[in-house]
């Protein structure tokens, strides 16, 4: 499933292709029939597939896909990312995060801030060893820390579009940005804004972040 999944959303099967016949995928899969069924199957269920009688199993178009599926977040992340689905994820976080900010800088509790804190801290280890590997989850802790002290349940489910729109924006640019250094001082400021339940602040700072981050994108 996994295969097919990242070969479609890859572009190797392109949208309106038909897939191989099940003799052929079951042979290159080292899978049986059934197994591939079921794969199928899951993979109609989110959007990926349609199947025709008499005709085939043929691959479905962007627009189709369960975009909000755990599933396909994560395999999405694993290909190189779509630059129009990338652009989409960051309007998405312009309208979601900001407000989110500001949530957080009302109803953060003590431990809520101290992971912020720690996200912000493992961002500034990974800067300094030059682990972008190590900054750029840090920097997905960071977000999803803010989006965990609204808490509210809704925002806090957004948590898996923020990670697959900061790993896209990561294998497009193969850094963690340009001005690396501003980041992690715009980062900061955020942080101490919702230490200070300065909603306001938090809120422009999180624009400014956003802003700064879709500089470095070629979208």
């Amino acid at each position: 499933m996994e295969i097919l999944a990242r070969r479609i959303i890859g572009g190797t099967y392109a949208e309106n292709e038909l897939l191989p016949t099940e003799g052929l995928l079951c042979a290159e899969l080292a899978v049986g029939r059934s197994s591939l069924r079921e794969a199928v199957r899951v993979l109609v269920d989110k959007g990926l597939l349609v199947v025709k009688p008499r005709i085939g199993t043929r691959v479905m178009g962007a627009e189709n896909w369960k975009q909000f599926d755990p599933d396909i977040i994560a395999w999405s992340a694993n290909v190189k990312p779509d630059p129009n689905f990338l652009r989409s994820l960051f309007e998405v976080r312009t309208i979601v995060e900001p407000a989110a900010a500001e949530l957080a800088a009302r109803r953060a509790s003590g431990s809520d801030i101290a992971n912020i804190e720690s996200g912000y801290n493992d961002m500034v280890a990974g800067w300094q060893a030059q682990d972008l590997t190590r900054l750029v989850e840090a920097d997905i802790r960071f977000h999803k820390a803010i989006l965990e002290s609204t808490k509210n349940p809704v925002l806090m489910e957004l948590g898996s579009l923020i990670e697959a729109a900061l790993r896209s924006a990561f294998k497009l640019t193969n850094e963690s940005s340009k001005a690396p250094v501003e980041a992690l001082e715009a980062h900061k400021a955020l942080l101490e804004a919702i230490r200070l339940r300065d909603e306001e602040v938090a809120r422009k700072n999180t624009l400014e972040i956003l802003k700064a981050a879709q500089l470095d994108l070629p979208i």
